[in-house]
């Protein structure tokens, strides 16, 4: 302002210069105030208003002054150039300020309208962006203060930032919108615009909302719940892993899984594991592992490898279920169905079995093997004369005293009563099952104590051996049963081989 200031006081003594064709004035332009009016006019449109002029021209032809008309029109046309100048500059400013705030708010994902105070104090909408004006459309309405018009209200009433969160029904369905009211900061006062800024968090709500069911469930499944970074350190466990393991979570985070390792598998195991979940991204299976108190436990287990959008691990879950005591009463429910519960040997069914298996083991190799039916003798008059608990104890200790009496890979069984089997495999000489017939009757015939009472008791033993006697499980049975009663017939407390004589 001050350099057009300059330049008009320049051109006003250019044009106050005296002329030599000017000496005098003419009656028809004689002195006026207009053009004092008219050049007060110019400085002022020129100079904004702030410095005011005085008459810079004479009172008449005769001081060599300019015709006061002709003085008037050069002014009024430095004062519509400068003005025009000013308005386009100012214009210009304006619009570059317009564009700029247009690319940064269609920039802008939010809704951002703008408020103006009207003459009557009423706010007007006087921008929005493309984001709002969508938003208006979907909405079924034009008029975007009815979106928070109570935020809008207030800013203008106090100056403040306000903000609320609100559901709008759209033709794209229930958006939620986190609304913030700003007045913009300016000197005149009341405050004249306001900035509506809208931040749609529906799918930010959703996602929360969704995060809230995964820790909700997380928490409340009553499965164990580990998951591993890709490098295998533990990042997250839920609070049922804590209650089978026995570890806090402050324990095991940034640890290995291997800290509940219980040494009963192979590394073999963990191998096939580990390349089952690079080539298939899972596995699952039964997995022994040791709590913080040092008690082992087993597992259901099941991981899964996730990964991420450039198809590299990003971590492991794994999933488990305490089955310790399924696998309890599974065992005991087999050995139930396998086992005779008073002595804890192989029962009639598990025997047949063995025997069946072994019976065919023989037939592929062309061996030998050998079957025992033992009764005991004097075990009736044990049982009624000292009672039936005297007579089970009885059953227990010879059923030790045969187990200890044979080797190992031996099976020995109690079919019912006190009748017993044993089945030897493999059997390289008759002498061999010979001689263990006889280490039993020499175990069976030592005194039996129960209570302040000893007991004795003798055995009968029938010998088989396939193929020699027998090449099926009946056969064998039959021949072992036949022989056991021959020894009976022949004294009893003595072993009997099939087809032969008394020992």
């Amino acid at each position: 302002m001050v350099d057009v200031r300059a330049r008009y006081i320049m051109l006003l003594h250019v044009f106050a210069r005296p002329s030599p064709m000017s000496r005098s004035t003419p009656a028809h332009m004689s002195t006026s105030p207009a053009p004092a009016r008219a050049g007060r006019l110019a400085w002022a449109a020129v100079a904004g208003g702030l410095v005011r002029a005085g008459p810079v021209w004479g009172s008449g032809a005769g001081e060599g002054g300019l015709a006061p008309t002709v003085v008037a029109a050069g002014f009024l046309a430095i004062a519509m150039v400068a003005a025009t100048i000013v308005v386009v500059r100012y214009v210009g400013r304006l619009r570059r300020r317009a564009a700029a705030l247009d690319a940064a708010c269609a920039a802008d994902p939010g809704f951002v309208f703008v408020f103006r105070r009207t003459s009557s104090g009423a706010p007007r909408c006087v921008y929005r962006n493309p984001a709002a004006k969508r938003l208006c459309s979907e909405s079924f309405t034009a008029d975007p203060l009815r979106f928070a018009a109570e935020l809008v209200a207030a800013a203008f009433a106090d100056g403040q930032a306000h903000s609320n969160e609100s559901a709008l029904d759209t033709a794209a369905g229930r958006r939620t919108v986190r609304w913030s009211a700003c007045a913009v900061a300016d000197a005149v006062r009341p405050i004249r615009r306001v900035t509506l800024r809208g931040r749609d968090r529906t799918e930010a709500r959703d996602d929360e909302a969704q995060r809230q069911l995964a820790t909700a469930v997380l928490a409340q499944t009553r499965d164990c719940v580990l998951v591993t970074d890709a490098t295998g350190r533990i990042v997250l466990v839920n609070q049922a892993f804590c209650d089978t393991t026995g570890y806090r979570r402050e324990e095991v985070i940034g640890h290995s899984p291997s800290l509940l390792a219980s040494g009963l598998h192979e590394r073999s195991f963990f191998r096939a594991m580990w390349e089952a979940l690079e080539h298939e991204g899972a596995w699952q299976g039964e997995v022994w592992n040791r709590r913080k108190n040092g008690d082992l436990f087993a597992e259901a287990l099941s991981i899964t490898a996730l990964r991420d959008e450039t198809g590299r691990v990003s971590h492991y879950v794994g999933v488990s279920s305490d089955i310790t005591a399924q696998k309890a009463q599974t065992e005991q429910l087999q050995h139930l169905a396998h086992y005779d519960p008073l002595t804890h040997l192989a029962n009639r069914a598990l025997f047949h079995d063995r025997l069946g298996h072994a019976v065919y083991r023989a037939d592929r190799t062309q061996g030998r093997i050998g079957v025992m039916f033992l009764d005991l003798d004097g075990f009736k008059a044990v049982n009624d004369s000292a009672g039936h608990d005297a007579g089970d104890h009885l059953l227990q200790e010879v059923a030790r005293r045969l187990v200890a009496s044979v080797r190992k890979a031996d099976t020995v069984s109690r079919l019912g009563g006190d009748e017993f089997t044993i089945l030897v495999e493999p059997v390289l000489e008759v002498n061999q099952i010979v001689a263990a017939a006889e280490r039993i009757i020499a175990a069976v015939n030592r005194p039996v104590t129960v209570g302040e009472e000893t007991f004795h008791v003798g055995v009968s033993i029938g010998i088989a051996v396939y193929p020699d006697h027998a090449t099926s499980v009946d056969g064998l049975l039959e021949c072992a049963d036949h022989a056991m009663y021959q020894a009976k017939q022949q004294g009893k407390n003595r072993y009997v081989l099939h087809a032969s004589g008394a020992a």
